[in-house]
């Protein structure tokens, strides 16, 4: 494709990117710099909303298929750093819950319904997480 646009923020290494179901110009980015941000494709590629995510990285992201949340993932190296975190793509990014999920890096977050998500982390386990309050009600492992 043709670049149509470009906007540089210093120390933004992005780490992931996803269309905004049901809107046609939005985009929800995570990056290293520990912010969250809600783009506008249309106007200009400026952020219309960012807010502070960390203090871990959100490495994995998915928006839910109604436009209402967005669920991010962390990278860390023990349970205290390994959180789903959920904010609301409705109110400005407000984060709606936390909690801590794996017990390392969750490299991958993917919607499988309005109520749930699947992560898998770096520790070997894939585990269905209830949303938009956050937590547990599976998992599977290597002994599995």
């Amino acid at each position: 494709g043709k670049e149509l646009q470009q906007h540089k923020i210093l120390r933004n290494v992005v780490t992931a990117v996803r269309r905004v179901p049901g809107q046609v110009s939005a985009v929800v980015q995570a990056s290293e710099d520990l912010q969250l941000r809600l783009w506008d494709a249309r106007a200009g590629l400026s952020p219309q909303h960012a807010v502070r995510a960390g203090p871990n990285q959100l490495i994995c992201l998915d928006a839910s298929n109604d436009g209402a949340y967005v669920a991010c993932g962390s990278k860390g190296f023990s349970r205290e750093n390994c959180e789903v975190k959920v904010f609301d793509l409705r109110t400005g990014l407000r984060q709606l819950s936390a909690a801590m999920c794996a017990d390392q890096t969750i490299e991958a977050l993917r919607m499988v319904g309005p109520d749930r998500c699947l992560i898998a982390g770096k520790d070997g386990y894939i585990r269905s997480v209830a949303l938009p309050e956050v937590r547990v009600l599976q998992e599977r492992g290597p002994a599995a």
